[in-house]
């Protein structure tokens, strides 16, 4: 833990209204402000003189100005007749603003350092990822179209975000050939309201990637379909077909690295009857349907924080003065000297606890 310690002690002079011999008004107040000033000087010398007996090492700067630093500051100021403590008319001599202010100020800082977590992002980006088929339109006959609707999820943040890709590419399948445009809007994205998701295929890139590296990113899809089977003859109610029929789908992203090709994100076995064969291969370029995910990974950090406790004492003191006099009396003085002393001492002790001295 730091500490600080800050003393100022400020000093205000002021003079009473009275000034008989004073030619004018403004005469008795440039007289009453040098007297003022000369009572706040005087004061200043007496407790610094108090303070280098009990603190030789420590320094006083004695001025009036504003900065507050560590030093000891004794900050002297007149006012003359102008800022009286109590009302009084232009003759008025009131003992009491004929007085000099002091206020002795020890401010202390205490600051402690402590090592918390708090929330922090750290980089979510990755090699291990997985693709999900969520819908597949395509037709063939020699040179063929169709277009894909992936889920490309990052299995380390597990987000996800959704790509669409046009494709083209030869092949001989017969898919919808009424309509080759996906049916899945943002909208069902957002809501959820999707068929059930094909299984996640799990593949590595040869780098980390974000989700906005998988945009205008070339795709191919190859898809295959080949059915093996003889028909049952039709006394037979139950069944109308005895084989199987197998299809699977395959998605590549080239310049991702070998194990991002050739990932089966679609695979089914039917009974079938007869034996047929549809396959094709289709290239695209993906683009994201929605505003895709951030690549941040909610996280902590260690982190410094400093508590700063602050405590003030304060100890104020009015010193009376004869008229147009500008020293005290010694009875005044005594009481200032012992005053300042003690308080010195006082401060003594703090420092050295403190080890500031």
């Amino acid at each position: 833990m730091a500490s600080s310690l800050r003393v100022v002690i400020n000093i205000t002079g002021h003079a009473s209204k009275r000034w008989k011999d004073a030619s004018s008004e403004a005469e008795a107040e440039a007289k009453n402000m040098a007297l003022s000033r000369r009572r706040a000087n005087h004061v200043a010398k007496v407790i610094e003189s108090e303070f280098k007996k009990v603190l030789p090492k420590v320094p006083i700067e004695v001025r009036e100005d504003t900065t507050f630093d560590e030093n000891v500051k004794v900050r002297p100021k007149a006012v003359g007749s102008g800022q009286p403590l109590v009302s009084e008319g232009k003759d008025g001599d009131n003992p009491v603003n004929r007085s000099v202010e002091v206020s002795f100020i020890l401010q202390g800082i205490d600051i402690e350092t402590e090592t918390v977590n708090v929330p922090a992002l750290r980089d979510g980006r990755t090699e291990h990822w997985s693709v999900q088929q969520v819908e597949l339109n395509a037709f063939a006959v020699g040179l063929g179209s169709g277009e894909i609707v992936l889920r490309i999820n990052n299995e380390i943040t597990e987000k996800s975000g959704y790509y669409r890709a046009v494709l083209k590419g030869p092949g001989l399948y017969i898919g919808n050939p009424k309509s080759y445009g996906s049916k899945i809007t943002v909208e069902m994205l957002k809501g959820g309201n999707l068929k059930k998701l094909g299984e996640k295929a799990y593949f590595t890139t040869d780098r980390k990637l974000g989700f906005t590296d998988f945009r205008f990113r070339s795709i191919h899809v190859t898809k295959m379909s080949v059915s093996v089977g003889v028909p049952v003859p039709k006394k037979v109610p139950i069944l109308n077909k005895i084989g199987v029929s197998v299809a699977d789908t395959l998605v590549s992203f080239p310049g991702l690295g070998p194990d991002a090709q050739q990932r089966l994100i679609g695979f089914k076995v039917d009974l079938s009857s007869g034996t047929s064969g549809e396959a094709f291969f289709m290239s695209g370029e993906l683009d994201s349907m929605d505003p895709l995910p951030d690549d941040d990974l909610p996280d902590t950090a260690l982190a410094e924080i400093e508590k700063v406790r602050q405590h003030l004492i304060k100890n104020e003191m009015l010193l009376l003065f004869d008229l147009k006099s500008d020293v005290l009396s010694a009875a005044w003085k005594t009481y200032l000297t012992d005053f300042t002393n003690n308080w010195a001492k006082n401060l003594e002790v703090r420092l050295r606890y403190e080890k500031l001295i």
